[in-house]
């Protein structure tokens, strides 16, 4: 193969492969036998992540929509200037079944703009006796950066949730 043509084969190798790494940790309380229904969703990152923070939550409202789980979510930023008592409304105005907390706890930047590692800690509250139902992790890890590993993100969280039977 002549160099010419190997670089540019090369070049789309590396510009189009993307190495990812999703975990998914979880504990679900045993005495929980409930299925997610109707689900509020509060999603809490930095600014400088809410892009990222509101492709997950709306590619998670995808997946709830085809696993016929009503689903609404609401996101706080560190910026926000919404009050906690504004997101409390907005939940009773849901009425939901269950309550879903995504936090970001951990992030790390290749450039000031490119994320390349986000963590997040989930808990689920059962809304009526506001008691935790079920406790996870997920942490993504995107060589090129996370914009492109967050689909494969919310399909690992939904087989997580259907193998703890939420689903």
């Amino acid at each position: 193969m002549k160099p010419r043509y190997l670089f540019i084969y090369l070049l789309l190798i590396a510009t189009s492969y993307n190495c990812t790494t999703v975990r998914v940790a979880s504990n679900k309380a045993t005495n929980y036998n409930h299925k997610l229904s109707k689900v509020f969703v509060i999603t809490q990152s930095e600014a400088k992540a809410s892009k990222v923070t509101a492709t997950l939550s709306e590619k998670l409202m995808e997946a709830f929509k085809e696993n016929e789980i009503h689903g609404r979510f609401e996101l706080k930023s560190s910026l926000s200037i919404k009050t906690d008592t504004e997101y409390i409304n907005k939940v009773k105005e849901y009425n939901p079944n269950q309550l879903m907390i995504i936090k970001q706890t951990a992030v790390n930047y290749r450039t000031p703009t490119i994320i390349n590692a986000i963590n997040f800690e989930i808990n689920i509250l059962d809304y009526t006796s506001n008691t935790i139902v079920w406790k996870g992790e997920l942490e993504i890890y995107g060589q090129v950066g996370v914009d492109t590993s967050i689909e494969r993100s919310i399909n690992k969280l939904i087989l997580k949730l259907r193998k703890d039977k939420l689903i």
